[in-house]
């Protein structure tokens, strides 16, 4: 059984980190405040000369949709800051956040982890912002992404309504959740290959990369975070791994293409189907990394690059002899 507790062997503490810089992130919510309404022009170039990439991103991808499609930064703007959510989310919300800096030590010591594990692997900026609950995280690039703050106001927000985000949904949309998702943006977007799964072992190959990263970046106290389950489920995953595969043999699921069928184990969900009510939805991430921990250990000279580009599900498989 793979665990990834708070031991003294865990391949979180197995790994050997240098020191790193805390760089700070751009808060960019507050950089908008700073826009003069009546000269809105100056101050926006001014933006977009000191943060083009992102600038660019937001205005006219980020939030477009949210304001009318248009490409002129002043309408947007306007549009933005006379928003009457906006204004209330500056109000009431976003000065619960406080500064940042654990979340930004936290990310700087997140990432020299992966770099000790991929060297040459680049930090990127972090930018904050509203997308009034556009999305939680996105890249514009290798090297900058975005958090969206609105989307970490914490379970049982006003704002989030229980149709459109379930309890198991806002059980991650919190301040904690940061950092993580940071993580897995930058790990899906950049380290593996863009290349969409088929069968419910390509997802749990995938995930399962991600997982074995994360395990070696995320402190084992914190260990939900890696799969985003609560810790009750993150239990049940690992007193019941066996039977759990077992159960995917059974029902003839591991090789099944059929989007519908596997969904609820590939994507979060309240519980797995067929499985007992303490399952997480997303089981295919657990054996995924228990899969990826079983591979690396019979290749132990095999460089994680190289693991993260193979897109073989089955050699991988394979190879990993894997038997929870």
């Amino acid at each position: 059984m793979m665990m990834t507790g708070c031991k003294q062997n865990s391949a979180y503490n197995q790994l050997k980190v240098k020191e790193y810089k805390v760089e700070p992130w751009i808060r960019y919510e507050n950089l908008l405040t700073l826009v003069d309404t009546l000269n809105p022009a100056e101050g926006l170039r001014k933006l977009e000369l000191l943060y083009p990439e992102f600038t660019n991103i937001y205005f006219l991808r980020v939030i477009n949709d949210q304001y009318q499609p248009d490409t002129n930064f002043q309408k947007i703007f306007s549009l933005y800051q006379k928003s009457p959510i906006i204004k209330d989310l500056y109000r009431n919300e976003v000065g619960k956040f406080g500064d940042l800096k654990l979340e930004e030590e936290d990310y700087a010591a997140s990432f020299a982890r992966l770099q000790a594990m991929i060297p040459g692997v680049k930090k990127p900026k972090v930018f904050t912002c509203l997308t009034e609950f556009g999305v939680g995280v996105f890249s514009t690039s290798d090297t900058v992404m975005g958090i969206s703050l609105d989307l970490y106001l914490g379970k049982g927000n006003k704002y989030y309504n229980v149709e459109v985000w379930p309890a198991y949904v806002q059980h991650n949309m919190n301040k904690d959740n940061m950092v993580s998702n940071l993580l897995k943006n930058f790990i899906r977007n950049t380290l593996l290959p863009q290349r969409e799964p088929k069968t419910l072992l390509d997802y749990m190959v995938q995930q399962g990369k991600e997982v074995y990263l994360l395990s070696r970046m995320i402190q084992p106290e914190r260990d939900t975070l890696i799969y985003g389950y609560t810790k009750k489920q993150l239990n049940f995953c690992r007193e019941n791994e066996k039977e759990m595969w077992s159960f995917f043999l059974s029902e003839k699921m591991v090789y099944s293409e059929d989007f519908k069928k596997i969904q609820k184990y590939v994507d979060i969900a309240p519980t797995s189907p067929g499985m007992p009510a303490d399952s997480p939805g997303r089981t295919s991430a657990y054996l995924g990394g228990a899969i990826i921990e079983a591979y690396m250990k019979r290749n132990p000279d095999m460089p994680i690059k190289q693991m993260l580009q193979d897109v073989n599900a089955q050699k991988i498989l394979e190879a990993a002899r894997y038997k929870p």
